[in-house]
């Protein structure tokens, strides 16, 4: 008994189907970047490489039934919207520079293969090479971005995905364009059944779903990130808050041997910040404490630690540091605060004076972060006591 052939899933079908995914995918991503407002030009740009993407496919599948010039000369040019786009996505999700410069040159080349073969009447095989070629280079551009990015502290299961598909990606577009040099034009058509064309459909496929999911990952797990980051920062100044000082302090205390460098805590606290708050209320008070937050920030290096460690009162944790640099560091954040001068939300003019205590840690002994804290606070209270607006260590006030 002979058995009934089922239907054959041919290019054109593909072609359609990933038309219509690209474009349900542009209108996924353009919806989320209305939803994430932090990730929004990621997404957007992402939303508009799906839509060339699903354009260009659709374009493709109706080649024989409407103009050239919309089938292949347009078609063609979409499709370097992808890779564009696609890098533009990638780039400002991971923070990074694009390099459009590049990127155009080689949709330059690309889109220069397809003008010369409808315009010039040169040979098909000059617009699939050079399509090939521009779109590999393209999505090598966005291989190293990801490379550099898996390479630092980002690194991510959907990152790596996402490398390792376009890494693929590039890869099988340099094949394309080989198969493209030794094909016959026949061969090059979208709706033929050929080994070149098999380089379009399946690396067309992992582009809008696998990556699309890879990228779709990446952005969750950023704002995964930055959830947990706003958990550690205070609100009002936006420095790290006490928890996240806690944090920092058990990894420290944690190290053993070698690793453990010596630091120093550096506690800082507005002098008479009741008065200010009398004086201008709490919208002048809150003005203050975010100046003098930013004013000890910017006097930090950025490998040290800033917290606003509770009310007026500011914890600085300096890595690497002795005694003397502790010093110099707490006396020209006083010094610094006493020149400031904060415009207020009313319009008034305030000033404001610090003081501050410090102590230091030599890397070695049992003693604790939470312990140098305290060596610190009491450093810093001794010098309130001796008048304010004045930075002291911890041998100072116990000889006081």
């Amino acid at each position: 008994m002979n058995a009934i052939p089922g239907p054959a899933l041919d290019p054109l079908t593909l072609l359609f189907s990933l038309g219509a995914l690209g474009l349900l995918m542009a209108a996924l991503f353009l919806r989320l970047a209305r939803t994430l407002p932090r990730h929004r030009g990621a997404l957007a740009a992402w939303s508009r490489a799906m839509a060339a993407a699903g354009a260009a496919f659709l374009l493709f599948f109706l080649r024989g039934h409407a103009p050239l010039v919309l089938t292949f000369l347009l078609a063609n040019m979409l499709i370097f919207g992808v890779a564009y786009w696609g890098h533009e996505a990638h780039a400002r999700l991971l923070d990074a520079p694009p390099q459009r410069g590049w990127s155009l040159a080689w949709c330059a080349v690309g889109i220069g293969g397809v003008l010369a073969a409808q315009g010039l009447g040169l040979p098909r095989q000059v617009a699939f090479v050079t399509i090939s070629v521009g779109f590999s280079a393209i999505l090598g551009m966005t291989t190293w971005l990801l490379l550099r990015a898996a390479g630092g502290r980002r690194r991510s299961p959907s990152m790596l995905a996402a490398l390792l598909c376009y890494g693929m990606l590039s890869v099988a577009f340099g094949a394309r364009a080989v198969l493209g040099l030794l094909g016959s034009e026949a061969q090059l058509h979208p709706g033929a059944v050929s080994l070149a064309q098999l380089f379009t459909l399946v690396p067309g496929t992992v582009l809008i779903v696998a990556c699309s999911i890879s990228f779709l990952c990446m952005v969750h797990e950023h704002q995964l990130r930055e959830v947990e980051d706003d958990a550690r920062r205070d609100g009002l100044t936006g420095l790290h808050n006490r928890a996240a000082l806690m944090q920092l302090a058990a990894r420290i205390d944690a190290e053993k041997g070698a690793a453990r460098a010596p630091y120093a805590v550096v506690m800082i606290d507005i002098d008479h910040f009741k008065a200010i708050n009398d004086a201008y209320g709490h919208g002048g008070g809150d003005a203050v404490l975010v100046h003098a937050g930013r004013l000890i920030a910017g006097s930090a290096r950025l490998a040290d630690f800033v917290c606003r460690w509770g009310g007026e009162e500011f914890c600085v944790l300096l890595h690497g540091c002795d005694a003397a640099e502790a010093a110099a560091f707490a006396r020209r954040v006083v010094e610094e605060g006493g020149t400031q001068v904060v415009r207020l939300p009313g319009g008034e003019l305030a000033t404001f004076t610090l003081s501050a205590g410090y102590a230091t840690h030599p890397g070695h002994g049992a003693q604790s972060v939470a312990g140098v804290i305290a060596r610190a606070d009491a450093a810093l209270y001794a010098a309130k006591r001796a008048g304010r607006n004045q930075a002291m260590g911890e041998t100072q006030a116990l000889a006081s």
